[in-house]
């Protein structure tokens, strides 16, 4: 039978000659240690912690500070429960903040656009705060801000009370119409739900943004309003008759994967979202890109530093990484001048 003791603070500070306070700080990462002899107190004890094999008391911890040290994610899914296949971008770099602060994330999910739904999830505040991807309501925010839960948007659209992330969507479609323009196409047509329907606020700003910049460059600009789920989806890309020469642009990701199976292998083809996975499922697609993971980190890092400076301020610029240009866009071959 093993007599080996059980790593606690006490033991630890004793063979470091330390006291129990010093190591607790140097453990959760809050000690200083600026002087030699701090650091050599940080590399004592963190050495002998790992040695030891010290495990801190997650207990202990929130009951000292009052927290459930758990943040929890609020994201839509399908009718069969199943979240957006992006969401888990955002979860990825959410994820990674916590883990390093050691707190622990709960992903919820509720319907698509019934929001509100997630009332009752929040109710039990087992957690600290909240982050809501991509969709919100009235009803929601209400309850958020009456139950005083720290709470950060990420990709939903800005209103009065809402602390959110976005992107720059209409950035990047002037950005994307630029690029095809410079390649010498003067067709496009767009493939998604159009401004009054039931879509995420992006799609209208996406259009917008292609509009604007089509109409500066001389394009004739056509569309087909329908979403990707619509079982009328091909029909109506047969209805439209899209020229051979115009470049089809889908509004979101899930369209754009949709448009890859249905459109001639000739079509020029480009997209007004990203997703990591095109980069194995195509990553010859032409696209305006955007990090979600990067966008999840800034939720986290800010909700953490929320917790203890409730007036923390937020950077809200919209951010926009560039525009990728695929082998799906060619250049386009341009008629010889006349005479």
């Amino acid at each position: 039978m093993s007599t080996k003791a059980p790593a606690t603070l006490r033991l630890i500070a004793e063979q470091c000659g330390v006291s129990m306070t010093t190591v607790s700080k140097i453990l959760r990462g809050k000690y200083k240690g600026n002087t030699p002899k701090g650091r050599a107190s940080v590399e004592a004890v963190t050495a002998l912690a790992r040695k030891m094999g010290y495990i801190a008391n997650g207990s202990a911890r929130r009951l000292r500070d009052g927290r459930h040290r758990a943040i929890l994610v609020l994201a839509s899914a399908d009718n069969l429960g199943h979240p957006a296949f992006f969401t888990m971008e955002y979860v990825t770099g959410i994820a990674s903040v916590l883990n390093r602060e050691r707190y622990a994330l709960s992903l919820s999910t509720y319907p698509d656009r019934q929001s509100d739904l997630a009332i009752g999830r929040l109710s039990d505040r087992n957690f600290d705060g909240a982050i809501v991807l991509d969709q919100s309501s009235p009803e929601l925010d209400r309850f958020l801000a009456a139950a005083a839960i720290p709470a950060v948007y990420v990709n939903v659209e800005p209103a009065r009370g809402r602390r959110s992330l976005c992107r720059d969507e209409y950035a990047a479609a002037r950005s994307l119409v630029e690029l095809i323009a410079g390649l010498g196409y003067r067709r496009l047509h767009v493939v998604g739900q159009g401004p009054g329907n039931e879509g995420h606020f992006s799609g209208e700003l996406r259009q917008s943004g292609m509009r604007e910049a089509a109409a500066v460059a001389g394009m004739t600009v056509t569309s087909s309003d329908v979403a990707d789920w619509d079982s009328g989806f091909e029909d109506a890309l047969v209805a439209a008759k899209i020229p051979a020469d115009a470049v089809v642009i889908g509004l979101g990701a899930a369209t754009a994967l949709r448009l890859m199976r249905c459109l001639p292998p000739d079509q020029p083809l480009a997209c007004c979202d990203d997703a990591h996975l095109f980069v194995c499922t195509a990553p010859r697609l032409t696209r305006a890109t955007f990090d979600r993971a990067s966008l999840g980190r800034s939720a986290a890092e800010y909700l953490l530093r929320r917790l203890d400076q409730p007036d923390a301020r937020l950077d809200l610029t919209p951010s926009f990484h560039g525009v990728r240009l695929g082998a799906s866009t060619p250049p386009c071959a341009r008629q010889p001048a006349a005479g």
